[in-house]
C-alpha cells in the first residue's frame, strides 16, 4: 500500500498516512476534533514533568534532614494528620456497622461453617426423631416394612 503526505486538521501539520481514509496525525488529534465538534469541555492536563511527578534519579534523591522534613510537613501529605485519618475512618466503619442490618452484613467463613454446622445438627435430629418414631410404629403394630 502507497503512503501518501497529509495534514492533520487539528494541529495543522504534515504527517505520512498508509490508509486513504485516515484524516488526523494521531488518535489523541482525532478524539479531541470529535469532542470539540460536538462541543465538549475538555480539561487539560499537563504532562508529568510539568506536574513534579516524574520520578527523580538516584543523584537527585536527597536524605531526609530537617530542611526535607521541613518541606514533606508543608506538602500535601501531613504526617502529623494519620492518626486523625485513621481514627476518622475507624469511627466511620463503626458507624456504618452499627446502623447495618445483620440481614445486609457481609457474612464472614466462620460464620457460613457455623450455620451450616447447626443446619447439618438439626437435620440430623429430625432424622433420629423419625427413625425412633418408624422403630415404636414397627413395634407395636407389628410393621414389616422397616428393616
Amino acid at each position: 500500500m502507497k503512503s501518501t503526505k497529509k495534514i492533520c486538521p487539528h494541529c495543522k501539520e504534515e504527517f505520512t498516512s498508509n490508509h486513504a481514509r485516515r484524516k488526523y496525525c494521531c488518535d489523541a488529534h482525532r478524539v479531541a476534533a470529535y469532542n470539540k465538534r460536538k462541543g465538549y469541555k475538555i480539561t487539560v492536563v499537563p504532562p508529568e514533568e510539568d506536574r513534579g511527578l516524574k520520578s527523580p534519579k538516584n543523584d537527585e534523591l536527597k536524605p531526609l534532614d530537617k530542611e526535607n522534613l521541613e518541606k514533606l510537613k508543608r506538602n500535601d501529605f501531613n504526617v502529623q494528620n494519620i492518626g486523625a485519618v485513621t481514627a476518622g475512618s475507624l469511627i466511620a466503619d463503626g458507624v456504618k456497622n452499627m446502623f447495618t442490618s445483620d440481614y445486609n452484613k457481609p457474612a464472614s467463613k466462620g460464620f457460613v461453617l457455623e450455620l451450616l454446622k447447626e443446619h447439618i445438627e438439626e437435620v440430623t435430629r429430625q432424622n433420629n426423631e423419625i427413625i425412633k418414631a418408624l422403630k415404636g410404629l414397627k413395634q407395636s403394630n407389628n410393621y414389616s416394612g422397616m428393616p
